[in-house]
């Protein structure tokens, strides 16, 4: 059986990438604000960078992947033009929300929220569109990911109060692993870059669908969730907490 490639396309910076990287950016600096105003002056180093990586974290799938969510539900188009319906990612004779007139996801849009995931899509079709799993996905990660972030950062704060290692409490350690564990796997509480959901249906299908050279955008991402989620879980695997006492 002889497979054909598609070349890959060069890669293109427009306004778009800019504005999606400086948006990531603007993040950024949020997070490590918020971490200057609830942390103390002394706390150490490795607790406000767990502090500014989760606020990060929380801010990304609620801003960004909510913003995903957002155009799945809300921006749509016709199903009677042959492009718009290039863009349908269910099984013959299921449509999302049970509406066979209309294509919902990205594609369909020309916002900001749904040129930035044009922009992501240009690297994996799925997010242009509203591919069931994805969006089922993404409810749980922009749920409980969000929360589960939001709930590290303020374990962090009040970590100097709690046994711990480094002033981090045990309790900040398990929901980091908890979190982290679904980061590599891409099941519940993950990001869609994931390497497992990201990168192995493209090489067991030999897809064009799916496609890293096509943007640097994605593929840092997925580098950097997967990074960080590998530091999170040998971190807290070297730590050694006092054991508990039972009355």
């Amino acid at each position: 059986m002889s497979t054909t490639t598609t070349p890959p396309t060069p890669l293109k910076i427009d306004l778009t990438t800019l504005l999606s990287l400086l948006t990531t950016l603007l993040i950024l600096l949020a997070a490590y604000t918020a971490s200057t105003l609830l942390l103390p002056a002394r706390a150490p180093l490795r607790t406000r960078i767990l502090f500014v990586w989760h606020a990060f974290d929380a801010l990304i799938h609620l801003l960004l992947e909510g913003s995903f969510l957002y155009t799945c539900f809300f921006v749509s188009s016709s199903s009677s033009s042959s492009a718009a319906y290039s863009w349908h990612f269910t099984p013959r004779d299921t449509f999302f929300l049970a509406d066979p007139t209309r294509t919902y996801g990205a594609a369909q849009g020309d916002g900001f929220a749904a040129r930035l995931w044009q922009e992501y899509a240009r690297a994996d079709r799925r997010w242009g569109g509203a591919d069931l799993t994805v969006v089922s996905l993404e409810i749980l990660t922009v749920g409980f990911g969000t929360g589960i972030a939001a709930a590290v950062c303020a374990a962090l704060v009040g970590g100097g109060r709690e046994e711990g290692r480094g002033g981090v409490s045990a309790k900040a350690w398990f929901w980091m692993v908890v979190l982290a564990t679904g980061e590599l796997y891409g099941g519940e509480f993950s990001r869609g870059s994931s390497p497992f959901r990201f990168i192995v249906p493209k090489d067991m299908s030999f897809s064009g669908g799916c496609t890293l050279s096509e943007t640097g955008f994605d593929s840092a991402a997925t580098a950097l969730w997967s990074s960080n989620a590998s530091f999170m879980l040998l971190s807290s695997a070297s730590l050694r907490f006092p054991p508990p006492h039972f009355r």
